[in-house]
């Protein structure tokens, strides 16, 4: 009984390094860095596959937007009314009035202005329009990871 004990031991050591040996060989590129450039993708997509992605940004960011917002209201002590919260969540709604055509093209238009850009993801550009940048300004902002720097004015 204890050579069959020691048997496994030595096949779980033994699985143990080659999976770490495995591991260990995996290029640094898989680990965690997202896939470049989306900016590449999307302009080979054609419009509608565009605008599907965008109308899917758009109806997934609202849906988490209003979650987190009854998830605040949830959250307060009993007695606390919500209203403050609930009015500071509608003023501060995301406004996707101008529907998908106009975000697609502001998309579209950052890709092909600032190609050095095109390492910036799809939703963090929806994001910067969003939050009132101009596509100059999206192109200087300093995004986690980025590949250019947004000094140079390419076009």
């Amino acid at each position: 009984m204890v050579m069959h004990r020691a048997d496994a031991t030595c096949r779980t050591w033994t699985i143990r390094a080659v999976l770490l040996v495995i591991l260990a060989s995996v290029p640094g590129a898989l680990w965690g860095q997202r896939v470049c450039c989306e900016g590449d993708m999307w302009l080979k997509w054609n419009n509608d596959r565009r605008e599907s992605y965008v109308w899917g940004y758009m109806i997934g960011y609202s849906h988490a937007y209003w979650i987190g917002c009854r998830q605040a209201m949830k959250s307060l002590p009993p007695g606390t009314s919500s209203e403050s919260i609930e009015s500071s969540c509608r003023e501060r709604q995301p406004d996707f009035s101008k529907g998908t055509t106009f975000w697609t093209q502001q998309v579209t238009e950052f890709y092909k202005a600032y190609a050095n850009d095109r390492d910036i993801n799809v939703d963090e550009i929806l994001e910067q329009i969003s939050n009132g940048l101009t596509l100059e300004q999206i192109h200087k902002y300093p995004f986690m990871r980025r590949r250019s720097q947004g000094n140079d004015a390419e076009k």
